[in-house]
């Protein structure tokens, strides 16, 4: 909290005449960017001050211009100082500032149109009990954080989730390449041991359950389930398998020693 006797030193020593007052909910109370002298302004600001009432805490704002943007909001940011309006002096007790008692005349009490209107702005709206400011402002820090654990926690579940799919969708993935490779191998051996062509027939009566469907018995069936476990334990069964339909194909005697030799070690 900054006394408010330091922001009426501070327009006097950087020029900054001109300011707005607004209370702790960002609600402007009052406000002063009329083209005035540094003491019209400081004046201006004591009186806002005198007539505030006891325990009024505010957000001041100072600026050394009062270039506005379209929506009427100051152009450039300005310093801003929370300022809490402690019990005040006597007026015998107070000492000048530029000339000025607390922004009032030494010759009297002033306007008193005008002091009853500094008086409806800063009454109610920003006379706050400062136990209840101190709770409030302890609510709102509690809340924040709250809010900002809240959103951390979100993220992290949804980076999880995220990870979890494309983990899925890689291992779906590579089950639907190996399984398409495995048909690939199966379509050309069939044709080579007569069970059937590129439609992934058996051959009549084999093997079927009468609907067209596979058997557990099925030759189909039976290659299937051999091919899944080469492809797990050869690395190479591809090439491997490619060489041995080919040797069926261009020498067709050595290929059935082999497989005669294969039967002799099983």
């Amino acid at each position: 909290m900054i006394n408010p006797k330091f922001i009426a030193e501070t327009m006097k020593d950087m020029d900054m005449r001109f300011f707005l007052v607004e209370d702790n909910y960002g609600r402007t109370i009052y406000q002063q960017f009329q083209n005035i002298s540094l003491d019209e302004a400081i004046k201006r600001y004591n009186k806002f001050i005198d007539n505030c009432s006891t325990n009024s805490s505010f957000n001041i704002t100072l600026f050394q211009t009062n270039e506005r943007l379209r929506n009427g909001r100051p152009k450039e940011e300005g310093m801003t100082y929370e300022v809490l309006v402690t019990e005040k002096e006597p007026e015998t007790n107070k000492r000048p500032i530029d000339g000025y008692y607390g922004g009032l005349n030494r010759g009297g009490m002033g306007n008193v149109d005008e002091i009853a209107e500094m008086t409806y702005r800063a009454g109610s709206m920003g006379a706050i009990d400062l136990d209840r400011y101190l709770s409030a402002q302890n609510e709102i820090t509690r809340l924040n954080m709250e809010v900002a654990q809240l959103k951390m926690d979100k993220k992290y579940l949804e980076d999880k989730h995220q990870m979890e799919i494309e983990k899925v969708r890689a291992e779906y993935e590579d089950k639907l390449g190996s399984d398409k490779k495995i048909e690939g191998i199966v379509g050309t051996i069939l044709p080579h041991l007569g069970l059937g062509g590129d439609d992934g027939m058996g051959m009549a009566g084999i093997g079927m359950n009468g609907i067209g469907e596979l058997t557990e018995t099925s030759p189909k069936q039976r290659i299937l389930n051999a091919v899944n476990k080469l492809v797990k334990l050869d690395p190479d069964f591809p090439k491997n398998i490619e060489k041995l339909a080919s040797l069926a194909e261009s020498k067709p005697t050595i290929y059935q020693m082999a497989v005669k030799q294969l039967n002799d070690l099983g």
